[in-house]
């Protein structure tokens, strides 16, 4: 995936609905039979909640929902997660017998992503031991709300990229679309087979009257690697995202949401 270089910036006016890590591992023992209370002695200080969900977070199921394969679908009934929360309610550390997972609900930049998921991914590597990462993921949910961004009325057309705009763009039927979606993956060639399986389109959210528009980009590998690799694919993984991100908006909408160089 060969996108053009962007210089890094923070946008005051933030997109990020969520972003999540995963990172999977052969299933661990001590994770079915014990409440993992060594784990979370190590990470209290930043997710001082526990809870236990039958149906676990950090899952990156895609937005707006699709239909899951079978196997996939029991897999998520019959999973069992720990949650740790911050106290601000804002991160949650998810625990189950195959994944760790942080879902953030505030992102402002990567390095604070990382200062809240390096400790959990340490602590589950020296507690439990798994031989290898067998998958490892980073999903960014941006959402487009032109009326937040005093663009409310501006054609889709002027705030998306020409490859995303498609039939929003005519002048003939684009004011009346009122849902749309596509998906789409791409190769990253990076060495580790990892791909971004990216959604887009129309959205609505409760609340909010006018149509929304979602960017949601999940980059993953599924090619086994040793622990020590995990940080830096991440880090590869942030540096597309932005690149990805950045490409699908105009400068208009670039400039609306207020960028902050680094």
């Amino acid at each position: 995936m060969a996108l053009p270089e962007y210089s890094r910036v923070i946008y005051q006016k933030n997109p990020l609905a969520e972003v999540i890590c995963q990172v999977r591992f052969p299933a661990l023992l001590a994770l079915e039979n014990e409440r993992p209370t060594a784990f979370w002695n190590r990470i209290r200080h930043q997710f001082p909640t526990m809870e236990v969900k039958e149906s676990p977070v950090g899952i990156p199921v895609p937005l707006p929902p699709v239909s899951l394969p079978p196997d996939f679908a029991n897999w998520l009934r019959n999973m069992k997660a720990y949650d740790f929360v911050s106290e601000d309610d804002l991160w949650t550390v998810s625990l189950s017998k195959d994944f760790l997972a942080l879902t953030c609900r505030y992102y402002e930049r990567w390095e604070g992503f990382k200062q809240r998921l390096l400790p959990a991914l340490d602590a589950v590597q020296e507690i439990y031991q798994p031989p290898a990462c067998q998958r490892i993921g980073l999903r960014y949910v941006d959402v487009i709300q032109p009326s937040s961004l005093g663009l409310m009325g501006t054609p889709w057309a002027e705030l998306l990229s020409p490859p995303l705009v498609g039939e929003l763009a005519s002048s003939d039927i684009g004011a009346d679309i009122e849902h749309v979606a596509r998906e789409v993956v791409f190769r990253l060639n990076d060495g580790r087979e990892s791909r971004v399986h990216m959604r887009h389109g129309l959205a609505r959210l409760d609340g909010v009257d006018d149509l929304c528009y979602l960017i949601d980009s999940d980059f993953f590998t599924d090619q086994q690697m040793e622990w020590h690799d995990a940080s830096r694919t991440l880090d590869e993984y942030n540096r597309y995202a932005g690149r990805l991100f950045r490409w699908c908006i105009s400068d208009r909408l670039h400039a609306a949401m207020e960028p902050v160089g680094i």
